[in-house]
């Protein structure tokens, strides 16, 4: 929760309260469907794969604005990102899957999305595009494997 509440409040004041929600609920799909067809006969409970696709909106809001958040972005976003996906692989009993779902959820939310004054028209189509097959194709994997 205190991670929800240091990346929530940054990433909320960067692109509006409806894209941030937005975010965070497409992010928790993502993350719950990719646990759900990697890790069978497991119950997984939480927000990470939510607070995963945070930082995947801020990796990508990074991208954009690396500029002015270069030096932030890889002395403080990718290493928290790098360090919390190599801990879900080491430690037992971490959905490691919830997290990497979480974390492709956001960036492409953040994609389709757009991020502050970026209105690129072509790159929002792509982002919504894929982030639609993603979504099809781990349900088609949950309901018919």
């Amino acid at each position: 929760m205190y991670a929800l509440y240091l990346i929530g409040t940054q990433l909320e004041t960067f692109i509006g309260k409806w894209k941030f929600l937005g975010i965070y609920f497409s992010s928790m799909i993502a993350g719950n469907l990719m646990s759900a067809v990697l890790s069978s006969n497991t119950v997984s409970v939480g927000a990470s794969g939510a607070i995963f696709g945070l930082l995947g909106a801020m990796l990508y809001f990074g991208y954009y604005y690396r500029v002015y958040l270069g030096s932030v972005m890889r002395s403080q976003i990718l290493p928290v990102v790098l360090f919390n996906l190599l801990l879900g692989f080491i430690v037992p009993g971490i959905d490691f899957a919830a997290h990497i779902g979480g974390l492709v959820g956001g960036l492409l939310t953040a994609m389709a999305f757009g991020i502050g004054n970026n209105d690129n028209r072509q790159e929002k189509m792509n982002g919504t595009i894929v982030l639609i097959i993603y979504f099809v194709f781990f349900f088609y994997l949950l309901y018919f494997r």
